[in-house]
This record gives structure tokens, sequence and C-alpha cells, in this order.
């Protein structure tokens, strides 16, 4: 089953380099996590971005959790949910062990000082995620972006605009560190609601 993701352990807070380096012999043409891909490749073949309330209305948490949780060989094909295939890689993303786009840069992400103009585009957030982060977590953050671009484009029927995609997407690539200052993530998800117009 292409699809599938070989266990026997949990790949609940694994970090995306552990990950790439279980699957290097493989899969070595991805150059995402293998869960990423077929979770991915799921909502693309669920056309899930015409799906009203995509990421906003949550699938069956405590099933996808139970599920992956126990290291079960996941064939994604057997998700014909597209609001559980959602969950799923809300879940995965946000039981990393840091977020898509660091600690390190959370603070940038928040300020926005790394944008090079008032109005910032889906160009302007891709170039400083090209130049600062990490190959791996690039990829993955690239390939969300532009599925939530796709959601957006499709608002008609996903009721999704790139504020909701952002606000939705947003909290699951980036988040505050541990013991940091409580900030708000609005100011983010205003950032890339922005990026996604």
């Amino acid at each position: 089953v292409p699809n599938a993701l070989p266990g026997p352990t949990s790949i609940l807070g694994v970090s995306v380099l552990d990950l790439m380096q279980l699957q290097r012999t493989s899969n070595p043409e991805l150059s995402v996590p293998r869960f990423f891909h077929g979770a991915l490749n799921r909502l693309q073949e669920l056309r899930a971005y015409e799906v009203e309330g995509i990421f906003r209305i949550p699938g069956n948490a405590a099933s996808m959790k139970r599920y992956l949780d126990h290291g079960r060989r996941l064939d994604f094909s057997v998700v014909d949910s597209p609001h559980d295939a959602s969950e799923l890689m809300r879940l995965w993303l946000r039981e990393l062990p840091e977020p898509l786009l660091t600690f390190e840069f959370y603070n940038s992400f928040l300020s926005a000082d790394h944008l090079e103009s008032d109005m910032p585009t889906i160009e302007t957030l891709g170039n400083f995620i090209r130049k600062h982060i990490e190959t791996v977590n690039r990829n993955i953050a690239v390939q969300l972006l532009k599925f939530g671009h796709k959601i957006a484009a499709h608002t008609d029927s996903s009721k999704m605009t790139s504020a909701s995609v952002a606000t939705v997407l947003g909290p699951n690539m980036v988040w505050e560190p541990e013991g940091a200052p409580q900030v708000s993530i609005t100011a983010y998800t205003r950032q890339l609601a922005r990026t996604n117009e």
C-alpha cells in the first residue's frame, strides 16, 4: 500500500528529521515525512479543499489519535472523511516536538519583521521560509501553505477565506516555546492570512 505508514511505533511526538531518517531506505524519494505525504495526498484525493470548514470542523480526534498512538499501519485510503484526514494532519502537526516554523523564529513570525513590505504576500513569506527554515520543515510548510491557498481559492464551497485558513493552520505551524511570554497568535495568523491573498 503506497500510502501506508509502517509501524510498530507511534509517529506522534517524533521530529520530522527523525521521521526522515527512519524512511531513508524505504522512501528516499520523498522530501517530506511519509505520513505527511500520505495525509496530504488523501486530502487532495478527497477534494478536501472544497469541503466546508476543512481544518475548522474537527474529525474524530480520539479515534485518529488512538490509531496513531498504537503505531498501526495507516492505509490512508480507508480514511473516507475529509474532516478525519484533516484531523490526522492537524494532530500530527500539533504533536511535533517543535513547530514547523521552529521556536527560533517564533518572535520573527509574530512581529513580521522578516517581511519585505507592509503588505506581505505568499512570496515574501515563502522567501523567509526558504532562507531560514530547515529543508524538511520548509518542504512541509510550503506544501501546507499551497494547500491552504487552494482551500481559500475554493471559498464558495469551503466557506474558508484566507483569514479563516490562516486561523486554523497558523497555530499548527508555529506556537510559543514553553516559558516564553504569552503572545497572542492572532498577529501571526493575520500575517499568514495576508500571505494567502
